[in-house]
């Protein structure tokens, strides 16, 4: 054997891992799709040297794509389309910093017995601990503009645990112009300080203490071997595409709760190679409630300034059960923006000048709300015959989509804005989501899930599963807090 486990994906789920096995004494090697994300990383970036998006159209992305560049990864399959993060430390680098806890009630129903909101509190505590969560100090004038429309709405507002460290230094943006800094800036522009990414908290240390770590590979086939597991894969090395292959009797499968099933997939209904996996593959899948909107020209004060993408949600859950959360301003296509946009808001408050709200024209052009919640709704991923994955809708929950439509033209309302949002039929036929769960789902029996309580795979000893895939159920919220507190349990069977 190769080493005692090997982890693929380096995300909220295999980062947490590769830490604790590590230190259990275990030979951990982790494979990355995409590379390490520093200075340098960002600045080719945003000079063009390396792809800032890799698109992934039906199966795999192609594997030259697959292995160069990116910290974003736009995965469109019939019926959704998914944006995911890349790179080691997964989304932690482009993500919000927001990282919060999952209601109580959300483990009331849909979970295996013995996984309560209780069993869940101490592994919670212990992601906080790792990524020294806390709210910003002081309030940004986005913090502020939230909390004044919650209050406009009637609705209480929260500010967010952030993973950022405010004794260090921002990070530095790259040089020059357009949408790619833009971009970049957007998600880098913490300015209440540096962000604690996963590589930061989990897998440097998890190197210090032996675990190997390979950026720039792809999996490419998972299949039994003697003993273990055979994890065949691609890796970029000095500009050339090397075959390889790996040996362990463990195997965590994190890459992604899009990249995992479709690689379980393969492996039980292409290749053969796993065909005892449970016949609840793909079922389950959720987009966690997703969606966004655009609020033009709002009329609440919010300078110009750098400030963390989010820090604040208006708070719908007891009603509704979901949030509204502020993701700052449109960080791409500024420069057009200014120059024909203000025109057309002086036309609309023309139109509105007996509003209560005075024009402002030093508000923002644009302004991103997301929307999460415990959607009902329920998807299956699968392959189709041609052998690429597919997603079809198997339940429609449009008493939650008309509800988040409401509370988005309240919101803008409130605010004294213009929405922009898809329809609602269009986002129904074809989702959009950044936070993809489901598909390889915890549960007691093999007829409900794809995993057992511990996280093994039904008819798989030895493969675990440790990302969104195995949560059975929406959070409602960011759920990268969940994804590694579930980790965090199924790293502690793991490694005794």
């Amino acid at each position: 054997m190769d080493c005692d486990l090997v982890i693929i994906g380096s995300g909220f789920g295999g980062s947490v891992v590769a830490l604790r096995a590590a230190q259990a004494g275990m030979r951990v090697v982790v494979l990355e799709r995409g590379a390490r994300m520093d200075d340098a990383a960002f600045a080719r970036l945003a000079d063009g040297r390396d792809r800032l998006i890799v698109p992934a159209v039906g199966r795999a992305a192609p594997r030259a794509d697959a292995l160069r560049g990116g910290f974003l990864e736009v995965r469109t399959i019939p019926g959704l389309t998914g944006i995911v993060g890349r790179g080691v430390g997964g989304g932690s680098h482009h993500y919000t910093s927001v990282t919060v806890a999952a209601r109580d009630d959300v483990f009331a129903s849909g979970w295996p017995a013995d996984w309560t909101a209780e069993s869940m509190h101490p592994r919670y505590a212990r992601v906080a601990e790792r990524l020294r969560l806390a709210p910003i100090a002081a309030p940004s004038p986005q913090t502020r503009a939230i909390e004044t429309l919650g209050g406009r709405l009637g609705a209480p507002t929260r500010r967010l645990p952030l993973a950022l460290d405010p004794a260090a230094a921002p990070p530095t943006l790259p040089p020059g112009s357009g949408w790619r800094r833009d971009l970049i800036g957007w998600f880098r522009g913490d300015g209440a300080g540096a962000r604690i990414s996963l590589d930061d908290a989990y897998l440097r240390p998890a190197e210090t203490l032996g675990a190997q770590l390979r950026p720039h590979c792809t999996v490419t086939r998972l299949g039994r071997a003697t003993d273990g597991y055979r994890v065949e894969f691609i890796q970029r090395i000095a500009g050339r595409l090397v075959s390889a292959v790996l040996h362990a009797p463990r195997v965590v499968l994190a890459a992604g709760t899009l990249a995992t099933v479709r690689l379980l997939l393969e492996a039980r209904d292409v290749h053969r190679s796993l065909p005892r996996l449970s016949p609840a593959l793909g079922c389950g899948f959720t987009t966690n409630g997703d969606f966004g909107a655009i609020l033009l020209g709002p009329r609440v004060p919010f300078p110009d300034e750098r400030s963390p993408v989010a820090t604040a949600w208006i708070d719908f859950w007891e009603k509704d059960r979901l949030l509204l959360m502020d993701l700052g301003r449109l960080p791409i296509a500024r420069r057009w923006l200014r120059r024909w946009l203000p025109a057309a808001l002086r036309l609309r408050d023309w139109s509105r000048r007996f509003s209560l709200y005075a024009y402002t024209p030093a508000a923002p052009v644009a302004w991103i709300i997301g929307g999460m919640g415990a959607a009902a709704a329920r998807g299956r991923l699968r392959l189709d015959r041609r052998g690429g994955m597919a997603h079809e809708r198997q339940s429609r929950d449009n008493a939650f989509d008309r509800c988040m439509a409401n509370r988005l033209r309240d919101v803008a309302q409130a605010a004294g804005a213009t929405l922009l949002r898809l329809p609602l039929w269009l986002a129904r036929l074809h989702p959009m989501t950044v936070h993809p769960l489901g598909g390889c789902g915890l549960a007691d029996s093999p007829e409900r899930g794809v995993c057992d309580p511990n996280g093994r795979a039904f008819g798989c000893p030895g493969l675990h599963v440790a990302d969104g895939s195995v949560l059975p159920t929406p959070c409602g919220c960011p759920p990268s807090m969940t994804i590694a507190a579930t980790a965090e349990r199924i790293a502690e069977m793991l490694t005794q």
